[in-house]
């Protein structure tokens, strides 16, 4: 048995499910992971700094809450956010909101998030409008997403709005958008998440979103749950506020590092790094890993527009601290709604990056970067100019101490 330092030991027979040759391997959706032919615990890989709680999916549509400084590991991979602030106050004490031609009934229905905090709202005999509202201070000229999870009751249509920029209408019976521009997502139980997204206006400073029922759904009931509205075009993980705005810290983690290597095992001449993800989203800099020595100087990056200026595109970048040493586009290769798998391999004058299996590109003039930690799911603000992560769940990464041949490069990948 060989003792490595980790609190397991590789036994001879040691199991197989890592791709041959690698010396590190973490399937987060299968919550397992490898390091130098032992099998251990992905924690026991990681360190994680994140100062708030967090939510994260199950493939179920169900949700976990994760405790200060937890990974949020489920079975659908290791969830990477950017922080985001929920400005919405009182997000699920919708009896403090202002009903108009409606009743609030407050923690009536189990919520989205397995609690029974969720609230029914009733409509009039009579009236209209037939709405709750509440505000937040917003900033001009600025992209907001603004979320509700809604359960049908006796309704089956639901509309959020805000007050002076638009709405969009659900069928909470078939999941779909009737009305307006808007995103629907399903979850368990019957829930729905709904969402628009727009700009403020140039002297905009309020935000007043709204839930409704349709025009003449008179004597019914809807049950709501969890509003966000936040900085950005899509709905990120739910945030819970009471009277004030509250924060969710980014989702920062590093490898154990061993001494000055970014983990036990790293060749520091060579390697292959090898990593797939959900794609939730396109746009801004989405960094899958970034090999770094802590600076901006020296770093092996890959991902989403990591250095470029196109959002679709799938890129490697390598620098040291003489300048760029590689820089590969896979031009157009990032797909909201798929998954991406890229595989990527250096060594001097010898770099490579393949997507999702197609035809290698490369670099055969650069020279390699110092190379001390590795970031998962993300670029550190020390790296680039802000922390930049994928906004998703990655679901395996795998870390091989040699430059593969572009064959064997582009062949690779992780059993389903």
């Amino acid at each position: 048995m060989i003792g490595l330092g980790l609190g397991v030991t590789r036994a001879a027979n040691a199991g197989s499910w890592w791709l041959p040759g690698a010396a590190m391997q973490a399937d987060f959706y299968r919550y397992r992971a490898m390091l130098l032919g032992a099998t251990v615990s992905p924690k026991q890989l990681i360190t994680t700094t994140h100062a708030t709680t967090g939510y994260a999916e199950r493939s179920d549509d169900t949700f976990q809450l994760f405790q200060p400084n937890e990974p949020r590991i489920t079975d659908k991979g290791l969830l990477f956010e950017n922080a985001a602030t929920n400005l919405m106050p009182k997000s699920n004490t919708f009896d403090q909101w202002t009903a108009v031609n409606m009743t609030v009934t407050a923690n009536a229905v189990l919520g989205p998030f397995g609690e029974m905090d969720a609230d029914t709202l009733t409509s009039a005999a009579s009236g209209a409008p037939l709405q709750l509202y509440n505000s937040a201070a917003v900033s001009s000229s600025t992209a907001y997403t603004y979320s509700v999870f809604v359960k049908a009751g006796t309704a089956t249509t639901a509309e959020i709005r805000e007050t002076t920029l638009g709405s969009a209408v659900f069928d909470l019976a078939a999941g779909t958008v009737t009305s307006g521009t808007g995103e629907i997502k399903v979850y368990a139980n019957g829930w729905y998440r709904l969402s628009v997204e727009y700009t403020t206006g140039a002297s905009q400073t309020t935000w007043t979103g709204k839930v409704l029922f349709t025009a003449g759904d008179w004597s019914k009931t809807l049950h709501v749950a969890a509003a966000q509205l936040e900085a950005g075009t899509r709905a990120t993980s739910y945030i819970p506020t009471t009277t004030t705005a509250a924060t969710r810290a980014a989702d920062d983690i590093k490898m154990v590092p061993s001494g000055s290597l970014p983990f036990p095992g790293f060749n520091v001449s060579e390697g292959t790094m090898l990593v797939d993800w959900y794609v939730e989203e396109i746009g801004g800099i989405q960094t899958a890993f970034s090999l770094n020595d802590g600076t901006a100087l020296e770093f092996i990056n890959a991902g989403a527009k990591v250095g470029g200026s196109v959002d679709a595109d799938v890129e490697m970048w390598a620098r040291n601290a003489s300048g760029t040493q590689a820089f590969l586009t896979h031009i157009g290769g990032y797909v909201a709604g798929q998954r991406c798998r890229q595989a990527v391999a250096w060594k001097a004058n010898d770099f490579v990056s393949s997507l999702n299996g197609g035809a290698p590109l490369t670099d055969t003039t650069a020279a390699l970067p110092t190379l001390t930690t590795l970031q998962l799911g993300a670029a550190g603000a020390s790296i680039v100019s802000s922390f930049t992560s994928i906004n998703s769940y990655m679901r395996s990464i795998a870390y091989f101490p040699t430059r593969m041949s572009n064959a064997d490069l582009q062949a690779l990948k992780f059993a389903e």
